[in-house]
């Protein structure tokens, strides 16, 4: 393909971000002989790593602001996902792109889209994993932090793609449509995993427009495309009925969701990926042996030690309520569960059953752990905390872990990070850095112990 698709075109990147989609929309937008522009709200500290990595690459960089003057002289503005819609600074371009409608610009070949509230990541990460078995090109990209600009000079159109797409990115390539700009997407495969309450802060209260969003999946599929779902609830009858193309079912359950064979979110995920495989043309007895053997990706109910016969898992990707239920109902009682964060305006009422599903229950402060607090103190259930700081939950559960029946630390938030830390991923890190200190501390006072005997 050409090397000069926007040969001298102005371009605005609106929103360069900390998780990469903005370094790689610069990255790919120069390559192809853009002249670039990048405003951020935030400031230069926080920017930094992401500053460095485009460095060179941009005629100019606005910091903590968006100047009209910059969306105006553009040709087009790329817009970063956590950009609002609604944003006053977006009626002044000229035409709106994101770096999922540029990928398609660029390549029309055969994709395995995936999106819902819970369990996209996995099961995009499951697909991808087994596809690679088969072909070695395959490549994985989307919400999962790598943006599909990164690998789009690299791919031909045959080459097996699979991506994780959010609602944002999702209702982003509607408002795309509306400014002229091109949209060619048109999964071969779609996947919805499931349906929750989620960013309810984002779209003010309204389930119909976060849902809306994730149906861009499938309104634009061809009518030889398969739509599989991933639940059996009111949710999944309305997309069969409102999808043209073919509907599948990956999973067997009550109308709440419930899948009937299986409790555990890992399985449920394995059983929707090797739908999804199958519908993209792969024998479901070949691709399950593969699907079987993934072990999960970071941050999502991840075992990350065990100290003294207690596993402790890192669910820090769990940032509604629901998922946080999800991952107490797989470990059972014997568990010290922490959770608690940032408010996103969701029912926090699944943490009456999260509560009674564990031993112990540690909270980590945060606008959502004030409503949480407030169900539980009306019900009469005990916890421990809230604590302003990670190290004290942690450090409060590793005492609640000395009961001797115990099996368990979970880090299961249920709820946003942005009061304490930069987003989900940052406090996973940060809590599998305070798993690892505290494990050193005990074994060096164990060694200790050892000398002094």
């Amino acid at each position: 393909m050409s090397t000069q698709r926007f040969d001298g075109a102005r371009v605005t990147v609106l929103g360069l971000g900390l998780h990469g989609g903005g370094i790689e929309t610069v990255r790919y937008l120069h390559r192809h002989g853009a002249r670039i522009t990048v405003t951020d709200l935030r400031s230069e500290d926080v920017l930094r790593p992401s500053l460095d990595a485009i460095e060179g690459l941009a005629e100019r960089i606005v910091l903590e602001r968006h100047d009209e003057s910059d969306i105006a002289a553009s040709d087009f503005v790329v817009k970063n996902p956590a950009v609002p819609r609604s944003a006053p600074i977006l009626r002044h371009a000229n035409q709106i792109r994101t770096d999922i409608s540029l990928f398609f610009e660029h390549w029309n070949g055969p994709c395995i889209a995936v999106t819902g509230s819970k369990g996209k990541s996995s099961v995009s990460s499951m697909i991808h994993y087994a596809l690679c078995n088969f072909d070695a090109r395959a490549r994985l990209g989307g919400n999962i932090t790598l943006s599909p600009l990164s690998f789009a000079d690299e791919i031909t159109e045959d080459t097996p793609v699979v991506l994780e797409l959010s609602s944002f990115q999702l209702g982003d390539l509607n408002l795309v449509a509306t400014t002229g700009a091109p949209v060619r997407f048109s999964p071969r495969v779609a996947v919805i995993t499931n349906i929750f309450k989620d960013h309810q802060d984002y779209y003010q209260g309204s389930m119909d427009a976060y849902v809306s969003d994730k149906e861009r999946i499938f309104e634009t599929m061809a009518p030889d495309g398969t739509l599989v779902l991933g639940s059996n609830d009111s949710w999944a009858t309305r997309f069969e009925l409102r999808s043209s193309c073919r509907t599948v079912r990956a999973v067997q359950g009550d109308e709440s969701g419930n899948d009937s064979g299986s409790s555990d979110p890992l399985e449920l995920n394995r059983r929707i990926a090797c739908a999804a495989l199958s519908e993209y043309g792969f024998d479901e007895a070949k691709t399950m042996p593969y699907i079987a053997t993934f072990t999960g990706i970071e941050h999502r109910f991840e075992t990350v030690d065990e100290q003294n016969g207690v596993r402790i898992i890192n669910d820090s990707a769990a940032t509604v309520p629901e998922a946080s239920l999800a991952a107490a109902r797989s470990c059972g009682f014997e568990t010290v569960l922490i959770a608690g964060g940032t408010d996103k305006r969701l029912d926090v009422t699944p943490f009456l059953e999260t509560a009674a599903l564990v031993r112990h229950l540690v909270l980590l402060s945060g606008s959502a752990t004030t409503r949480i607090q407030t169900l539980l103190d009306e019900s009469s259930i005990h916890y421990f905390g809230p604590f302003e700081s990670l190290d004290e939950a942690y450090r409060c559960a590793l005492s609640r872990a000395q009961d001797l029946r115990i099996r368990t630390i979970l880090f299961s938030p249920g709820s946003a990070s942005f009061e304490l830390f930069q987003n989900e991923f940052d406090r996973g890190r940060q809590f599998k850095k305070l798993v690892a200190q505290y494990r050193d501390v005990l074994q060096s006072r164990e060694t200790s112990q050892r000398k002094q005997n």
